[in-house]
């Protein structure tokens, strides 16, 4: 079994690979990846694969060739600056020279006490940040056991210094299996924290495209547990977005509520709400939780290019171009980029910084739980 941490390594010469590929064969998928990536050299290596791959081989192949603490997990597609949007793949992100443990969050359904004692322990080693060592926790989660909120809270409290940023694992859109890789194999109610610390500066970033229009909607009946809503304003709850959106029943589709999401306000700030799923009952069911009374704003999009274009662009001036981006993409921005037609558009802004990344059936930043967003963490080296 390895060691779930690494070497502390030198502060200074923290260094930072990524790569992808779309082998769709475990060990030559590795191999190829092995050639960019060197994981015999890593302090922490970063995979998002396919849960197209056959999971049992591509686990022996992970246990195999990588020996530093991994984070891991399948997705709703894949994303890198190489091949940007990509399905049945693998993109990949190596760290070396830098201090990183892995805490595996197994049993999720079972509470907390499943993994309490190594998160405090992590927390001991990695709360102090020195002036020569920047600190990051990298999260994934089960994308279909809806407990991500409670999770990304109890951890982020735990870790009150450390920033930290995720997405939950998908399945391609079959809403089936998402799984996560820990203690040498993929399981499902599964979670991973991977906490790096070393000679890099790290910059965390979310971003979605929407606004309010001013429309403001009240959930009435909510099945909480199943993150499933009723009725909205005392109506079924397709129904009244019908009414407002003024299309026909038969025309609310989650496609359709992604150009058009619900949104909780906090303060200043606007959080989406976002529907996978139209139930023939007039019944939604979200990829977040929502409660009785929520108050909802009816969000309008703006260009989702030009503002990821403007994101990245910050990100270049904060301290040049980052050495690796990491990149939790909705799956919503996915089909949202497709329906339309700017998905090649997407994948050339992608070209414009070393990214890694994976669509996500939910996005955590910094202890929230979030939807139709990008959330991720710019890394330089000092």
């Amino acid at each position: 079994m390895r060691n779930p941490i690494a070497a502390p390594g030198t502060a200074q010469k923290t260094s930072f690979r990524q790569s992808a590929t779309t082998q769709n064969d475990p060990a030559r998928a590795l191999e190829e990846l092995d050639r960019e990536l060197r994981f015999n050299d890593s302090a922490a290596a970063i995979l998002f694969v396919s849960s197209e791959y056959d999971l049992a081989k591509l686990q022996k192949e992970i246990t195999r060739r990588i020996g530093a603490p991994t984070l891991c997990c399948t997705t709703g597609g894949e994303l890198s600056s190489q091949l940007g949007y990509t399905t049945g793949g693998i993109a990949a992100a190596t760290i070396t020279d830098a201090r990183a443990r892995l805490v595996p969050l197994p049993a999720l359904s079972k509470g907390t006490e499943q993994y309490n004692a190594a998160l405090a322990q992590a927390a001991e080693e990695f709360s102090e940040t020195t002036d020569d060592a920047g600190s990051i926790g990298l999260f994934t989660i089960d994308g279909l056991c809806r407990c991500e909120e409670s999770v990304i809270e109890h951890l982020q409290l735990a870790l009150p210094t450390v920033p930290i940023v995720g997405g939950s694992a998908g399945d391609a859109c079959q809403f089936k299996q998402t799984q996560v890789y820990i203690n040498g194999r993929f399981e499902s109610d599964a979670g991973a924290l991977l906490l790096l610390s070393g000679g890099f500066n790290a910059v965390t970033f979310q971003t979605h495209h929407f606004v309010s229009t001013g429309i403001r909607v009240v959930a009435t009946e909510v099945d909480v547990a199943n993150r499933r809503l009723i009725r909205l304003d005392g109506m079924p709850a397709a129904a009244r977005m019908a009414q407002l959106l003024g299309c026909g029943m038969e025309d609310i589709t989650a496609d359709r509520l992604t150009t058009k999401p619900m949104m909780l306000r906090c303060g200043d700030h606007f959080f989406v709400r976002g529907v996978h799923t139209v139930h023939p009952d007039a019944s939604l069911s979200f990829f977040c939780a929502l409660r009785e009374g929520d108050i909802l704003h009816i969000g309008r999009g703006a260009d989702i290019v030009d503002i990821t274009a403007s994101y990245f662009e910050a990100l270049r001036r904060t301290d040049s171009t980052p050495d690796l981006v990491l990149g939790f993409d909705c799956i919503q921005r996915r089909i949202e980029l497709a329906m339309r037609g700017k998905t090649a558009e997407m994948n050339t802004l992608f070209k414009q910084v070393p990214l890694t990344g994976f669509s996500t059936f939910g996005e955590q930043y910094n202890g929230q739980h979030v939807n139709q967003t990008m959330t991720g963490v710019a890394f330089w080296k000092r």
